[in-house]
C-alpha cells in the first residue's frame, strides 16, 4: 500500500513531466511559426496576381493601391491585423480580393500604362523593361528576425512567378 508521501511524489513527477512536455511543445511551435513566416508573401502575392488579372479583364488596366505600404508603413517582426482602417489603400486591397488574417509583411502595388515609369523592386538590382501596355509590380517586405535587414518579394506583369531577395531575413 502506497504512503501519502509516495502519492505526493508521484503527482509531482507527473506534473513536472507535463510541464516539460508543454515547454518543449511551445518552443517547437514557435520555431514552426518562424519557419512558416516567409511563405506568407509568395502566397499573398499570387492572390494579388489573380486580383490584378481580374481587374485587367474587367477594366483593361491593372489596379494600383494608393497610400503606400499596407497594412502599415514599415515592416517589423510582429504580426499586424490586415485591416488598416482609414488607410487610403484599404478599398483597393479589398477589390484585389486580398483579405488574409494577421500578416508580418507589408505590401504595395504599383500599376500604370505604357508611358508610366516602372519602379524596380527594393534590393533587386533589376532594371524593369519599358512597358508596351498596362503593367503592375506588387511588392512585399518584412523584417522577420528584427535585425533591420528586410526580406523582399515581388511579382510583376512582365514575368511569371514570385521573385525574392534575402527571403529569410
Amino acid at each position: 500500500m502506497a504512503h501519502r508521501s509516495d502519492t505526493v511524489l508521484i503527482v509531482a513527477v507527473i506534473a513536472g513531466g507535463v510541464t516539460l512536455i508543454a515547454v518543449v511543445g511551445a518552443v517547437g511551435f514557435r520555431k514552426y511559426q518562424q519557419a512558416a513566416a516567409p511563405s506568407e508573401a509568395p502566397a499573398m502575392l499570387m492572390n494579388v496576381v489573380g486580383g490584378e488579372l481580374a481587374a485587367l479583364a474587367s477594366s483593361g488596366k491593372y489596379t494600383e493601391c494608393a497610400g503606400g505600404p499596407y497594412p502599415r508603413l514599415a515592416p517589423d517582426p510582429r504580426r499586424h491585423a490586415w485591416t488598416a482602417l482609414g488607410h487610403p489603400g484599404a478599398p483597393c486591397w479589398a477589390a484585389l480580393a486580398a483579405s488574409p488574417g494577421p500578416v508580418r509583411f507589408v505590401y504595395r502595388v504599383v500599376a500604370g500604362g505604357p508611358s508610366d515609369p516602372v519602379p524596380s523592386p527594393p534590393k533587386s538590382g533589376l532594371t524593369m523593361p519599358s512597358p508596351t501596355g498596362p503593367w503592375f509590380v506588387a511588392m512585399a517586405a518584412a523584417d522577420l528576425d528584427g535585425d533591420g535587414d528586410r526580406s523582399s518579394y515581388w511579382v510583376t506583369s512582365f514575368a511569371p512567378g514570385v521573385s525574392s531577395v534575402d527571403p529569410d531575413e
